[in-house]
């Protein structure tokens, strides 16, 4: 037999003067409290704690925390002390983090521990995870120097502000421009918040007419930041923590829709972007390993109508992204399924419209499941 940690159930336990007592233990201050969210200094990061900035939240509904500065990601209370005790130089492995946790806020260890496995009795969950290898992230992807997010000008495009993407959701997503080819820069960052590559937007209609409305980024002294799309997720970074808490994962195929989600859900959004319209076994293992029981695919509308053989192709499309869970999760596809009535222009996906559109769309939306179809 052997123990294993659940930590949902560590962290279910949690009280906030526990949490309080653990920002003390670590040497993190609280720099203000409100009513949804306390502020704290950045320990996350920073060692001396009486220099850092007050730009790390903890949200109080979630029990999540955010940095908004060099770490760039969201995590929970064991990734955080994990974070603080190898900055200091002591152990900040997993186990020695939940030891930390029970030792400061004692809390019993049996509590959180999960019902022990026989030897004999089959556990598909170590089985399942001999063929899901990830730490940090999908895949161990090679990393560039943040600095070159420094040379970037703040500025955000209008054109995404006008359909409703928030700037403050551009900021907290580091979408820059590159005042030299007139491009949107889309910084991508694995789940650890740490640059994985770099996207533009081109707003050049000759290369928009080239079918080069995305590419990635090239700087005068010829670096290239690219990287494999099809091995990573948009928006990780941030939401991976709720994607696990509630078990649910949105995915789209951009990056606008991890933005817009971002606008209208903040910290509660869940969604993913694909870099494209193909999951790919890699990346569907990345989220059963996470828990995921249930997944919403908000995919573009590429057909003009209900029939032709545009259409058939998109829904071969569908049921191809369907059979990647079929039998693991329960499937949610939002999509403009009336043909008399239709809210969305082709290309156009669910998100890209206002709120009230979108609330309509997700109520109509069809499922697969236990339940569904």
């Amino acid at each position: 037999m052997r123990e294993r940690i659940d930590v949902k159930k560590l962290i279910s336990q949690l009280t906030l003067e526990m949490y309080e007592a653990l920002f003390k233990a670590l040497g993190i201050p609280i720099f203000s409290k409100g009513k949804t969210q306390w502020i704290l200094r950045t320990g996350c990061h920073t060692r001396d704690t009486t220099s850092a900035s007050p730009k790390l939240y903890f949200y109080l509904d979630t029990k999540i925390f955010v940095c908004y500065t060099k770490c760039n990601a969201s995590f929970n209370i064991v990734s955080l002390v994990m974070k603080r005790l190898a900055l200091l130089g002591e152990n900040g492995g997993f186990l020695n983090a939940i030891n930390f946790i029970l030792s400061k806020t004692g809390l019993d260890k049996d509590s959180v521990s999960r019902i022990s496995v026989k030897k004999y009795t089959y556990d598909w969950e170590q089985d399942f995870s001999k063929f899901i290898r990830f730490k940090s992230g999908i895949s161990e992807l090679p990393t560039y120097n943040k600095k070159i997010l420094q040379g970037l000008s703040g500025s955000v495009p209008q054109a995404w502000i006008d359909e409703g993407i928030s700037i403050e959701s551009m900021q907290k997503y580091q979408i820059g421009y590159y005042e030299r080819l007139n491009q949107t820069t889309i910084p991508c960052f694995n789940r650890d918040g740490e640059l994985v590559g770099i996207r533009v937007r081109n707003w050049n209609p000759e290369l928009v007419e080239a079918k080069k409305k995305y590419m990635p980024l090239i700087i005068l002294d010829g670096t290239c930041y690219k990287f494999p799309t099809d091995n990573i997720f948009y928006g990780m970074n941030f939401n991976w923590p709720e994607i696990e808490r509630t078990k649910t994962c949105y995915i789209g195929e951009s990056e606008k829709f991890v933005l817009k989600m971002e606008t209208w859900f903040g910290i509660h959004s869940t969604a993913l972007g694909m870099f494209g319209s193909n999951l790919g076994l890699c990346r569907r293992n990345e989220l059963l390993k996470m828990g995921v029981e249930r997944v919403v695919y908000v995919p573009d509308m590429d057909f003009k109508e209900v029939g032709t053989e545009e259409f058939e192709l998109w829904n071969q499309k569908m049921l191809k992204f369907i059979k990647l869970f079929e039998g693991y999760v329960q499937i949610e596809i939002v999509w403009d399924n009336d043909p008399e009535n239709r809210l969305l222009e082709y290309k156009e996906n669910a998100t890209d419209k206002d709120r009230a559109t979108w609330d309509l769309l997700y109520e109509n939306r069809q499922i697969w499941g236990e339940e569904g179809k």
